[in-house]
């Protein structure tokens, strides 16, 4: 082998990482933009997703909630309707009655039992 097909063939395994280093220039590839993660809370499309899961997540609680809770609701509310009409006809009576509050009011419950 003669000092020039060295110095060739040296050339050529020179050449593969001058490629490399031409192909790793910024100006041949396309450019590069960085896009929001998943995670990233400060892009105003993913503030806009968020706050409709959470609208809809915060319905379908709602919705749980009154599926769980339907009984112990309606409970709450016939006690508000008994509770209002134990008053009414007690004060009611008060207009005719000069009797104490009390009384009056036994005189009520005792006629909404009988009925």
């Amino acid at each position: 082998m003669s000092a020039e097909g060295g110095a060739s063939s040296a050339g050529r395994h020179s050449d593969a990482p001058a490629v490399a280093r031409a192909s790793a220039d910024p100006e041949d590839h396309e450019r590069h933009v960085e896009q929001p993660g998943p995670a990233e809370m400060r892009d105003p499309l993913i503030r806009q997703e968020l706050k409709r899961a959470s609208v809809w997540f915060g319905m379908a609680l709602a919705i749980a909630a009154v599926i769980f809770l339907a009984q112990p609701l309606l409970l709450i509310f016939a006690g508000i309707v008994l509770a209002s009409m134990l008053d009414g006809g007690t004060r009611l009576l008060g207009r005719v009655l000069p009797i104490g509050r009390g009384w009056r009011l036994a005189i009520v419950t005792i006629l909404a039992i009988g009925f």
